[in-house]
Order: C-alpha cells, then sequence, then structure tokens
C-alpha cells in the first residue's frame, strides 16, 4: 500500500479511482496527475 500526503491508496483500487482518496483530488485531475 502507497503513502501519499498521509494517505493510504489502497492497492485493490485502478490508479485513477485511488488517487481521489486524497483531499482535493477527483476522478479528472488524478487523469490530469497520471497524464502528466
Amino acid at each position: 500500500m502507497a503513502r501519499i500526503a498521509g494517505v493510504d491508496l489502497p492497492n485493490d483500487k485502478r490508479i485513477e479511482a485511488a488517487l481521489t482518496y486524497i483531499f482535493g483530488i477527483g476522478f479528472s485531475t488524478s487523469r490530469r496527475i497520471l497524464k502528466a
């Protein structure tokens, strides 16, 4: 399980969905992060 900004990201989710566990990051923002 990866931890980013103090938030544990779940292993069983796609990374696009897992990043949304971080406050302030929605689905479109997570896709933008991964595209960069």
